[in-house]
């Protein structure tokens, strides 16, 4: 019979993903992981397999959290309405004083993604589902008449989607919120309006 676990999973992951989150991969040790987690050596191998299996389990994790803000955003409002609250929502979020000022999976594209397989397909099966939420509120957006019949839905949700993880960056750079949140209205502003159809 196997001996039932000494800690809280759940607990250890969320600490393992803070202590990434806020350090980046090569900078978090393993000391660093164990203490924060408050774990032995080998229960982390035991339970999450080496230090880069504990990351992807980590990004998963992370990503469903994603998934969660970005569909309760864009189904808060309709159309455009829905499109503007994610881009808040993102900004919010990245600029939370009690968070690490950016997007985990932003990080992890930058850090890894170059050159570890496993995390860059996260990160790109996480931008693509993103990218496919907010085609969806688009086409909506076309269909009460905010966009233009003739706007490019997937490309404009593709730039939107680049758009929040470069205000991921801004504020892992040390962007304001008023700075961030300039961004959404200039971004807002930009898009698209089925008024230029209008003859």
């Amino acid at each position: 019979m196997a001996r039932p676990k000494a800690f809280d999973v759940d607990v250890a992951l969320d600490a393992a993903l803070h202590a990434f989150w806020h350090n980046g991969y090569e900078r978090t040790s393993l000391r660093d992981l164990l203490d924060a987690m408050g774990i032995s050596r080998q229960s982390l191998y035991d339970t999450f397999g080496s230090k880069h299996e504990l990351y992807l389990t980590v990004l998963d994790r992370y990503a469903i959290d994603a998934r969660d803000r970005v569909t309760e955003a864009l189904q808060s409002r309709e159309g455009l309405a829905g499109v503007h609250a994610l881009l808040q929502t993102y900004a919010a979020f990245v600029t939370d004083p009690q968070g690490a000022r950016s997007c985990l999976m932003t990080n992890a594209s930058l850090e890894l993604g170059p050159h570890d397989e496993p995390t860059r397909v996260r990160v790109q099966t996480h931008l693509r589902w993103s990218e496919d939420q907010i085609v969806v509120a688009l086409y909506e957006a076309q269909r009460r008449g905010e966009l233009g019949a003739d706007t490019e839905v997937r490309g404009l949700a593709r730039t939107l989607v680049s758009t929040l993880s470069g205000m991921g960056v801004l504020a892992r750079s040390g962007a304001s919120r008023a700075e961030v949140l300039h961004v959404v209205d200039t971004t807002i502003a930009m898009l698209p309006s089925q008024l230029e159809y209008v003859a």
